[in-house]
């Protein structure tokens, strides 16, 4: 409720409006440079749960992986971010501290191929060892991410993972070659 149109005793506003004072406008998510909301890393477990009676495992990881490609995609458009793929380690550590999916290092680059480390990976983390690597949606962003600042199409496999027993989850970026690669 708007506390400027709250009613008095008598059906008069209970505060007066001051000069120059503007109601509160709408966000167009279109038209805003940056519009997020904060999620709880359950949540990736909650949506894991309820996708998987409607689908197959490896369907439920495609989806959380397309959902995080399309989320950390997102991101960098509303950002504007850009960057060329020689600025990676300058630049991805400090943007993924940003988003807040763990602590983030490269440990290796080529043309076109990136061996990044993963410390305190929240989304691992929450699934706990479940004999799999399981961090779908990270995977997902982190393709997405150095997707949009690349200008070019990666695909992100996890190596290694800590939902499997490893000490820290690692990702293997490439181009994206084959259709249908989760």
């Amino acid at each position: 409720m708007n506390l400027a149109s709250k009613k008095g005793k008598k059906g008069k506003s209970s505060k007066k409006k001051k000069k120059g004072a503007s109601k509160a406008k709408k966000i167009d998510l279109e038209k805003a440079s940056t519009a997020f909301f904060i999620m709880p890393a359950e949540a990736l477990i909650t949506l894991r749960a309820e996708l998987s009676p409607l689908a197959s495992d490896l369907a439920v990881r495609a989806i959380l992986f397309r959902y995080g490609f399309r989320s950390g995609e997102s991101c960098m458009q509303r950002l504007g971010i850009k960057a060329k793929e020689e600025k990676f380690p300058e630049v991805l550590p400090d943007l993924w501290d940003e988003i807040g999916l763990g602590r983030l290092s490269l440990k290796k680059s080529k043309k076109e191929s990136f061996a990044l480390q993963l410390n305190e990976s929240i989304e691992g983390n929450v699934m706990g060892e479940v004999g799999q690597a399981s961090c779908d949606f990270t995977r997902g962003y982190l393709a997405g991410v150095i997707s949009q600042l690349s200008g070019k199409r990666y695909h992100c496999r996890e190596e290694e993972c800590i939902s499997r027993g490893d000490a820290h989850c690692k990702f293997l970026l490439n181009i994206k070659e084959k259709r249908g690669e989760i």
